[in-house]
């Protein structure tokens, strides 16, 4: 059998795992939307640093941000 995410979990531990995952997921997506659009709109160089500098720190292991 394979180890992989949740495995040995209840069903209602895994489901709050879940959630919980989602909960971060959509933050990740606000908070890197509302960066960029404060960079593209008031031309933020903070909103710019964030985003190049400390945003992948943040997010860990929930992904990657690649910025050109």
């Amino acid at each position: 059998m394979g180890g992989g995410p949740g495995y040995g979990l209840r069903g209602e531990d895994l489901e709050k795992m879940r959630i919980e995952r989602a909960y971060k997921q959509v933050a990740a997506v606000q908070s890197a939307s509302t960066a960029f659009l404060d960079l593209l709109v008031k031309n933020d160089e903070f909103a710019k640093a964030w985003l190049l500098e400390k945003f992948n720190p943040w997010l860990g292991k929930a992904g990657v941000f690649k910025g050109r």
